[in-house]
């Protein structure tokens, strides 16, 4: 088997790759910012680069080395990968399994003789360790892939589970089909072939985990620019554009609610901003934990929200608006040993009613809003077309004895039902 079907060879050259791909990791993981993930990448690929060098020149040093050694780092590099993919997912794996397979490699070694000169043996063992590394790491993978949908981590989910099936069919040919005494002596190219797949393991290995870095960073800069960080709603601009996508379907159901949290101001002006910030942050959560299939939640500035509720009626949407107003009235936001209750007010407008235009939608429903906010607040209106027939000034609306006005204008006039409330 001389030639490009050596296996010398071929462990030379994926060598020769790990070595270029730890390198490259290298400088990665000292670059700013770089993810906790990248050093342990880096550290798998210079413990495999340094086991397939020793591997590739059995035939020219000692075999406490080439055999002992050698496979102890491959397996310790298949450990660094699990830590990596851990990494990656801020999950925990403990470090139990970087060793533990490079343990069991050189207990048996070293201090089994019959062990260390059975060729088959040692190709058994190995095989079974690798292959289950690779199904663990192929869990990680797929949970990682269940809490993040990056592209890349399919293809990574598939490369493992595709090695783990090589070598595992690698230990019953050994099993079933023994060889001589090393390479020199094999009867067929199989072990050859199964070598190549290292090669193409590695190979798939760099690119898979230079993508899914590369989605991560991607995925960030998307998330800064479409989530509000402080709340987890939707930022305004995202939500404005996903409730227009939605109107211009021509799908003439849905409301628009826009929420408005009452006397916010003297929360800042009580207990300070950090106090204000908790507010909003456990609204944020609340809100977001109710969302139902398709919901929209979006932070439109300071402490006024909206929410698309599509495939949603009058009726419904009231009911869960309405259920919304009152488990927040209900909830308990502790800060510095203080309990601030909080409150909302909402104005609801039906697409059947105003039309699938967006700001004829967000009008309609500031109007309902300011009409629930002159009636005592704390509740929500839907909005009727007689709201149009009426304005008032938004500095008109004081809120009840003892309590501090808060709103800061965005308007001059707003559409309100009547005027008896303010007399």
């Amino acid at each position: 088997m001389d030639g490009i079907f050596s296996i010398a060879t071929i462990m030379l050259c994926t060598g020769v790759t790990t070595c270029v791909v730890a390198i490259a990791l290298t400088y990665a993981s000292l670059s700013p910012g770089a993810e906790k993930s990248t050093m342990w990448w880096c550290a798998a690929m210079w413990a495999g680069t340094i086991g397939l060098m020793l591997l590739a020149f059995r035939a020219v040093i000692p075999a406490w080395a080439s055999i002992g050694v050698a496979n102890s780092l491959v397996l310790m590099g298949y450990g660094f990968v699990r830590q990596g993919i851990a990494a990656f997912r801020n999950a925990s794996a403990g470090k139990t399994s970087i060793w533990l397979g490079a343990a069991i490699w050189m207990a048996a070694f070293f201090y089994a003789p019959d062990f260390a000169r059975d060729f088959n043996g040692r190709i058994i063992l190995s095989s079974v360790m690798i292959a289950t590394y690779a199904a663990i790491i192929s869990v990680d993978i797929w949970k990682g892939w269940k809490e993040e949908k990056l592209p890349s981590y399919l293809p990574l989910f598939i490369l493992f589970v595709t090695h783990g099936l090589v070598y595992a069919l690698r230990a019953a040919l050994a099993y079933t089909f023994p060889m001589g005494a090393g390479f020199d002596s094999l009867p067929s190219t199989w072990l050859a072939v199964m070598t190549m797949e290292v090669f193409v393991h590695v190979i798939g290995l760099s690119f898979t985990i230079f993508a899914l870095s590369k989605e991560r960073a991607e995925n960030r800069y998307r998330m800064a620019a479409e989530v509000d960080s402080l709340t987890s709603a939707a930022t305004r601009r995202f939500f404005v554009t996903q409730t227009r996508k939605h109107l211009a379907g021509k799908s003439n159901d849905g409301v628009l609610a826009v929420i408005d949290l009452d006397y916010f101001k003297s929360i800042n002006d009580s207990h300070g901003h950090l106090a204000g910030d908790r507010v909003l942050r456990a609204f944020g959560e609340h809100v977001a934990s109710r969302l139902e299939d398709g919901m929209l939640f979006g932070r439109m500035g300071g402490e006024e929200f909206a929410l698309f509720l599509p495939r949603h009626q009058e009726t419904e949407a009231a009911l869960f608006v309405e259920r919304l107003r009152a488990e927040i009235e209900a909830m308990d936001v502790i800060f510095m040993a203080h309990d601030l209750k909080v409150t909302m007010s909402a104005g609801l407008a039906p697409v059947d009613l105003v039309g699938m235009d967006f700001d004829h939608l967000t009008a309609a429903a500031d109007a309902a809003l300011y009409i629930a906010k002159d009636e005592g607040r704390n509740r929500i209106r839907v909005f009727k077309p007689s709201m149009r027939m009426h304005t008032i000034r938004e500095g008109e609306l004081e809120p009840r004895v003892g309590v501090t006005a808060t709103r800061t204008s965005r308007r001059t006039v707003r559409p309100v039902l009547n005027k008896k409330a303010r007399n």
